[in-house]
């Protein structure tokens, strides 16, 4: 039966007497190929004809490649089941023999020996791709990628720059995109901060509630106070320096509300001694101290404040999750830092 043909519209297909509207609705019905089967009725051959070409030839089953068997090779007189175990023994990067195999059209052995024979440099060589460091401003980065991540660039820009205005890394890097972020100290004085009492929305204060929870567990009595004005919160607790007595108001300083999944924090102790300077000759001789005493303690800073030895630390903690026992191990280190300093610096000092 011949197909009829119209054009600017589907084709109609007339097989065993029925007819078809479009070519897709004789393939559906018989199972064909669309590509092949309008070829051929296109090229004028029989709908039947291709039915009994095409119709009922069985699915063709193609196996998917397994993994390849491993190639056994050997080198100055030692034999290795594969070119994995090879590469191990002799310290080659195992990518570089099948690499050099296929360039040079050669065989494991060959290619392993070829290879040995490079020096140190040549054989670790990566060519294009490998990560090498590279130091920006004093800081070395791992990779240029980790240095454009680290000045919130896309590197996809930096290698434009390079390429369009014939700029070295480093000034394409600093020429363009974002400017490096600084994180803002949450205490530029402790003077300047003015907190009060206040109760935190259960919402916007995951980190602030879970501190003051992981306190109270720990036999403190938290309170929670705010300064509206510089948006930082506080969970102020009254930790002792010693056993008996001597107990001490600690601040624990954070940004208020949770705007970010990462918080950092701040242990402040604002009056850990009393630090009078009445004259030069004592105020020299108290700076002394306070630079000795922070040369010897590390992960705290003393300051002096209204006349008093203060201490300040911090940390980073997530909003979602707070380790407890990461946490109050910071904590116990910081108070048992506070206790050591005031024994120090009160045995030195005679009023």
């Amino acid at each position: 039966m011949e197909s009829k043909v119209r054009r600017g519209g589907p084709q109609e297909v007339v097989a065993y007497g029925h007819t078809y509207k479009s070519i897709v609705e004789f393939c559906n019905a018989y199972d064909l190929k669309y590509p092949n089967t309008s070829a051929q009725l296109r090229a004028g051959v029989e709908p039947e004809v291709v039915i009994e070409n095409s119709g009922n030839l069985p699915s063709v089953y193609r196996p998917k490649a397994g993994p390849r068997p491993p190639v056994p090779c050997s080198y100055d007189g030692v034999d290795y089941p594969s070119i994995t175990a090879a590469a191990d023994a002799l310290g080659i990067p195992a990518h570089r023999i099948p690499l050099y195999m296929k360039a040079n059209r050669c065989s494991a052995n060959s290619a392993i020996e070829a290879l040995m024979q490079l020096d140190e440099k040549e054989l670790h060589h990566e060519g294009k791709g490998k990560r090498e460091p590279c130091i920006i401003d004093g800081v070395t980065y791992s990779s240029r990628g980790a240095a454009c991540k680290a000045y919130g660039v896309k590197y996809v820009s930096v290698h434009s720059r390079m390429k369009r205005d014939g700029l070295s890394f480093e000034e394409a890097l600093s020429s363009g995109g974002f400017a490096r972020k600084h994180m803002q100290a949450l205490k530029s004085c402790w003077g300047s901060i003015h907190l009060f009492p206040f109760t935190p929305d259960q919402n916007t204060a995951a980190a602030l509630l879970q501190i003051g929870s992981m306190l109270k567990d720990s036999v403190l009595q938290p309170e929670y106070q705010y300064d509206s004005a510089r948006e930082i919160a506080a969970v102020k607790i009254s930790p002792t320096l010693h056993a008996i007595a001597d107990a001490r108001d600690m601040y624990i300083l954070m940004p208020y509300p949770d705007k970010n999944s990462l918080v950092d924090i701040e242990f402040v102790i604002p009056y850990l001694c009393s630090c009078e300077m009445s004259d030069e000759t004592t105020t020299l001789s108290t700076l002394h101290r306070i630079n000795a005493l922070n040369r010897k303690y590390t992960g705290v800073s003393i300051f002096v404040e209204d006349g008093h030895l203060s201490l300040s630390a911090a940390m980073t903690v997530t909003t979602n999750y707070i380790n407890k026992r990461t946490f109050l191990r910071a904590y116990q280190r910081i108070v048992g830092t506070a206790t050591d300093i005031y024994d120090t610096y009160t045995a030195a000092t005679t009023y």
